[in-house]
């Protein structure tokens, strides 16, 4: 089943963060001279992709993030289960159908309507086979995906693990923020914000529920909680 990710169980402390800062941008930008935030854009974008501007705009990486990531094989599953219940409803109706028509055992039906009642049996009896199979088509062909998905994932991992250890990650937290956060919650939202950088960075992932998926993993994996 889909869980809920950390990205998720954090949107509290993310919007009380955003709230705050958007009261102080709100009181400052009364003054605030155009030609400034002009330069301060200008700067902005010229770190974008560079290891030393990531993380250097704290909050970028604090906001809410929707959605469920739902991997291959969970919908494999779910198509799988659907199939199997949608067999069992088939096979159910058919043999009512089969039992009433031979006459083997007499259902409790008037005379007048055992043929739309037979008509009705044979119909949702029919559908539920035809729905059955195409659940267990539509899983079998869900398969490759599986192997590509779970192969692309562990090389993902495997990259940022590897090359962005969980010294290096803080590195550079501490040098765009002057110093590690205090607090161990805004801390892990600096930790998941900087890998978050380097994996649309390096894989250009648009899918955010996967990419948040993603994330949550290589932050347990990396600082092992």
């Amino acid at each position: 089943m889909p869980h809920q990710s950390f990205f998720q169980k954090q949107t509290s402390v993310k919007n009380h963060s955003a709230d705050s800062d958007s009261s102080i941008n709100s009181d400052s930008s009364i003054n605030s001279d155009p030609s400034i935030n002009s330069n301060a854009s200008v700067n902005n974008s010229s770190c974008a992709g560079s290891d030393s501007c990531i993380g250097q705009t704290p909050d970028a990486g604090l906001r809410t993030h929707t959605g469920v990531y739902i991997s291959s094989q969970q919908k494999y599953d779910d198509l799988q289960s659907s199939g199997s219940s949608l067999l069992m409803v088939g096979l159910f109706l058919a043999v009512l159908f089969l039992i009433d028509v031979s006459r083997i055992i007499r259902l409790p039906i008037g005379n007048g309507s055992r043929i739309l009642t037979d008509s009705v049996l044979m119909l949702l009896s029919g559908a539920c086979m035809i729905g059955s199979h195409a659940s267990f088509k539509h899983a079998n062909e869900m398969r490759a995906m599986i192997v590509s998905e779970e192969k692309r994932r562990r090389q993902i991992i495997s990259w940022c693990t590897s090359t962005y250890p969980a010294l290096q990650i803080d590195k550079m937290i501490d040098a765009a923020e002057a110093g590690l956060p205090d607090s161990m919650e805004v801390l892990t939202l600096k930790r998941l914000d900087m890998i978050r950088s380097y994996l649309v960075r390096e894989y250009h992932i648009e899918d955010e529920p996967y990419l948040e998926d993603l994330c949550e993993e290589i932050f347990q994996k990396t600082f092992g909680l």
